[in-house]
């Protein structure tokens, strides 16, 4: 189709696309210096039409709706035997060749849509306008301005003169029992429109008029508005779930709440995602501090097992306090039938390098046990010492000062027969001499000096004498009888024989 070079005054500079009622195209007003989208009617909508007129002014009610989000009318008017609307240029694309183009948004880049369709929506709803068509070929998509939603005249016009084509994938229910268009009736299209962004396919199939009106119906597009939702994101599915609700009341009440809603629950899923992420994260940290203290612990272990084997190297070389040199193995032959016998249990250390079995040398080990437990009772040996020097010390003094601690008894060995006198002034002493069985002598001195007398007799008889020694004071005066010479003569006459003499 050749493009015309002008319509009225402005000057045709290129065909932007083709719709069901409209051809539009890239115009320039020379007059305000300002590009448009020229929108002319077909002449087959202009052949249905009772009065182009109305139709026109219909559409251009549409010039209050002033806002970034929005495609509002400039002016309309006819020339040369055409009818054009004259809507504000957006450079873009609409949705639908996006989709076709590149395939399904991500949905963060789709929630920033949203919030600009709904943004625009809900300023038209505020202000008693409502579209009727919302769809992916009225949805444009700016790299300045964002999503735009065109047609809101050209849709209202149409809606008017009762000529708008419901499009079935983006129709509200009650629109299908028969029930006036409503903000709440463009909140479910935008809906429909946006999961199918998220989708790059309709969510519901194409539903006529005659399945919308059985009694099933509700029921059915539940279902599949269910398993629609479930391919999308978790967040999306949540925000756009009760948008597609089959009974308006079940709605949000605002198309801004639907945005705000879709905003909430993307923030939230990013938070549980980063949270998710920091778990991973501290989950990997500890995973690797427990690996490396397992590793900390497993090189203690064999410093340790090292620091032991090189213990026990110095004990078997206490010499050199250095392990001996490893010999040569030499292969010693060996009697099947009398195996070596080892010197002393054997000592195994094993390590994660080698296992050394090494035999115990019993002397050594005894002798250092000997002295560690001699060594041990140190203090014992002390106190013992101690009681000896105090034991020495009362012997010498008991020695030299007799009878002053213990009275001195004492059994006196029997010795050949003699006899010895002393004059020499001392303590009366008492010796009592008693052979066994016959003989029985007693000499006992009353006067001082006292003699004393040893007497051992050899006879086939073993004589016992007791000598009971009895410190008594020296007497006052000087006894007058009993002389040395006479104690002599008396003992010399002793006869061991136990014969008389």
């Amino acid at each position: 189709m050749t493009a015309p070079q002008q319509i009225g005054y402005y000057h045709i500079e290129g065909h932007l696309g083709s719709g069901r009622y409209c051809d539009v195209y890239q115009a320039t007003d020379p007059v305000r210096k300002r590009t448009v989208a020229l929108k002319v009617l077909k002449p087959d909508l202009l052949t249905g039409l009772k009065s182009v007129t109305n139709f026109l002014q219909q559409a251009m009610l549409a010039a209050d709706l002033v806002h970034p989000h929005l495609a509002w009318t400039w002016e309309v008017g006819e020339a040369e035997g055409l009818a054009y609307i004259a809507e504000r240029y957006v450079n873009g694309p609409s949705l639908v060749r996006v989709l076709g183009a590149s395939g399904p948004l991500p949905w963060e880049q789709a929630l920033e849509l949203l919030k600009h369709t709904c943004q625009g929506l809900d300023f038209a709803h505020a202000r008693g306008w409502i579209h009727g068509d919302i769809r992916p070929q009225n949805i444009l998509l700016s790299p300045d301005l964002g999503a735009v939603i065109t047609d809101f005249g050209l849709a209202n016009a149409l809606r008017q003169a009762g000529l708008l084509i419901r499009e079935p994938a983006y129709l509200a229910p009650e629109i299908w029992q028969n029930q006036p268009f409503s903000p709440a009736s463009d909140q479910y299209a935008l809906a429909r429109t946006w999961a199918e962004a998220l989708r790059n396919q309709p969510l519901l199939g194409d539903l006529t008029q005659q399945t919308q009106t059985e009694e099933n119906q509700p029921q059915q597009i539940k279902e599949q508005v269910r398993a629609g939702l479930s391919a999308l994101p978790r967040p999306a599915a949540a925000a756009l779930a009760p948008a597609l609700a089959v009974q308006p009341r079940h709605r949000y009440p605002t198309v801004g709440e639907l945005a705000a809603e879709a905003e909430r629950l993307a923030l939230q899923a990013a938070k549980e995602e980063v949270h998710a992420w920091r778990e991973n994260e501290v989950r990997a940290r500890r995973e690797a501090d427990e690996n490396a203290r397992q590793q900390a612990e497993e090189a203690a272990r064999l410093e340790a097992l090292e620091k032991a084997r090189r213990e026990i190297a110095e004990q078997i070389h206490p010499e050199t306090g250095q392990q001996a040199e490893p010999q040569p193995e030499v292969a010693i032959p060996q009697m099947p039938s009398q195996p070596a016998t080892p010197i002393g249990p054997a000592i195994t250390v094993v390590d994660s390098a080698s296992a050394v079995e090494i035999p115990r040398r019993r002397p050594d080990s005894r002798r250092k046990r000997s002295r560690s437990w001699l060594w041990r009772f140190w203090p014992v040996w002390v106190g013992l010492m101690v009681v000896a020097i105090a034991l020495l010390g009362l012997w010498v003094d008991n020695t030299l000062a007799p009878g002053r601690l213990f009275p001195a008894t004492s059994t006196p060995t029997p010795l050949p027969p003699t006899a010895t006198a002393s004059a020499t002034p001392a303590p009366t002493r008492t010796s009592t001499a008693t052979p066994t069985p016959t003989a029985t002598a007693t000499a006992t001195a009353t006067a001082t000096p006292t003699a004393t007398a040893t007497m051992t007799a050899t006879a086939s008889l073993t004589p016992t004498s007791t000598s009971t020694i009895t410190n008594t004071p020296p007497p006052t005066k000087t006894p007058k009888a009993g002389t040395p010479s006479q104690m002599k003569t008396a003992t010399q006459g002793f006869n061991p024989a136990g014969s008389t003499p």
